[in-house]
C-alpha cells in the first residue's frame, strides 16, 4: 500500500531556493513507496517562485499551486490556506469515511534528507501522532546570510529565536495531549490527528485584509 502524503510548502519570493526543497522531497520519495502530493502556497511572490517550482511538477503524484493574497508576511496564514485545501479535498473525496493520509509542512528555503518520509511513516506507525523535525537550512547560504547582516550577533540570535518559536509550537501541541516525537524539517501528522486538534494550524495567524 502506498502511503499518501500531502506536503504543504508556503513560499514568498523563493525563486533561488524552491528548487532545493522540491528536489530533496523527490529524492526522499524514491526511498519508499509513497504517493507525494505537493501543495505550493504562493504568498504574493514578485519573482519566478512558481515558474521554478513547476519545473518539478511531473515528479509528484499531484502538484497544486494556490495563490494566497494575505497582507501578513509570514508562513502562518499560507499554511492555514494549504491545510484547509487538503482537508476539504479529502472530505470531498471520502465524505465521513476515515482517511489515513499524512499531512506535512516544510519551509521553501530548506531541504530534507533522503530518509525524510520513511522516518515520518515509521514514527506514525509506532503510534506517534505528531512528528516534528529541525529543518535543515543550506549551510553555505545560511553562513552567507549571517555574514551579510550588519550585526552577526543579532542575526545569530534571530536564528535561535526562530528555532525557539518552532519549539514552542510543538510543545503546545504536546500539552494538548498529542503524543509527539522528534525526527530530522517542519512537522507531520495523520489528517485525522489534524482534525482532532480542531485547528488548521497551531499558529492561528489572523488574516489582515
Amino acid at each position: 500500500m502506498r502511503e499518501r502524503i500531502f506536503i504543504i510548502v508556503p513560499a514568498y519570493n523563493e525563486e533561488r531556493y524552491i528548487g532545493f526543497i522540491l528536489k530533496s522531497l523527490l529524492d526522499a520519495g524514491s526511498y519508499g513507496n509513497f504517493s507525494l502530493n505537493l501543495v505550493l502556497v504562493n504568498h504574493r511572490s514578485e519573482d519566478k517562485t512558481v515558474e521554478v517550482g513547476l519545473r518539478y511538477k511531473n515528479g509528484f503524484d499531484s502538484f497544486k499551486v494556490i495563490e494566497e493574497n494575505s497582507k501578513l508576511r509570514c508562513g502562518g496564514q499560507p499554511r492555514n490556506t494549504g491545510f484547509k485545501y487538503v482537508l476539504n479535498l479529502l472530505d470531498s473525496e471520502l465524505g465521513n469515511s476515515k482517511d489515513n493520509a499524512i499531512i506535512s509542512t516544510v519551509d521553501a528555503d530548506v531541504f530534507v534528507h533522503k530518509m525524510f518520509f520513511q522516518e515520518i511513516v515509521s514514527a506514525i506507525n509506532r503510534n506517534f501522532e505528531l512528528v516534528s523535525f529541525c529543518e535543515r537550512n543550506n549551510p553555505t547560504e545560511l553562513i552567507k546570510w549571517v555574514n551579510s547582516q550588519k550585526s552577526r550577533k543579532s542575526s545569530l540570535m534571530l536564528i535561535v529565536g526562530s528555532a525557539w518559536i518552532r519549539f514552542q509550537v510543538v510543545w503546545s501541541l504536546t500539552l494538548s495531549g498529542i503524543k509527539e516525537t522528534r525526527g530530522s524539517g517542519g512537522y507531520a501528522m495523520h489528517v485525522q490527528t489534524f482534525k482532532k486538534l480542531d485547528t488548521f494550524n497551531p499558529l492561528m495567524m489572523k488574516e489582515i485584509r
